[in-house]
């Protein structure tokens, strides 16, 4: 499984979201996650301190360089100044306030309600596999729930116990299948 960085700069985050997502929802949110702190920066800047930048000026963010100009209050000047700030924020908490805006948001669902979807789903399989057709193999299960199931890690351990407590007896037998097909000779 690849290394997935805890904490992500904006360009980085908004690729999770895939190719095109709708800018407007995208901006709306965010503007709101970090006014409410549901999005907390490396720097763990206050709710309250976004929730000032965004009543003194508009914020302007640049998705493509990952960066925002934000009004901020200089306090030796005693003024509020523009800055420019290329902030990180938690993998997690983007995920959980964009949850249905990600591909395959299958992802952000609990470990236990993937388990049992993947389950129903072969059980169904099972059920309404055509009797005059060979038994499908471990390995074209696995391929047929990728199929199903985008993104989900560690599916092929999920498939193999649904397979293990499903599977009829005939489905699991070593080797290749005998084909249905009589012989010619």
């Amino acid at each position: 499984m690849p290394f997935e960085p805890e904490w992500l700069f904006l360009d980085e985050l908004l690729a999770l979201l895939g190719p095109s997502p709708d800018m407007a929802i995208v901006e709306l949110r965010f503007r709101r996650a970090l006014d409410e702190g549901a999005l907390e920066d490396r720097e763990r800047t206050p709710a309250e301190v976004w929730h000032r930048c965004f009543e003194e000026g508009d914020p302007e963010i640049d998705w493509v360089s990952g960066t925002m100009v934000v009004p901020w209050f200089h306090r030796r000047w005693r003024e509020w100044t523009e800055r420019k700030i290329h902030p990180q924020f938690r993998r997690a908490a983007w995920l959980d306030v964009f949850s249905d805006l990600v591909p395959g948001a299958i992802r952000t669902q609990p470990r236990a309600e993937i388990d049992q979807k993947v389950k129903g789903w072969y059980r169904d399989r099972v059920a309404n596999w055509p009797a005059d057709q060979k038994p499908p193999s471990e390995a074209e299960d696995e391929k047929a729930a990728e199929g199903a199931f985008p993104g989900v890690s560690k599916l092929r351990d999920l498939v193999r116990q649904a397979r293990k407590h499903y599977a009829p007896r005939d489905w699991k037998k070593a080797g290749p299948r005998p084909s249905r097909k009589t012989p010619t000779a």
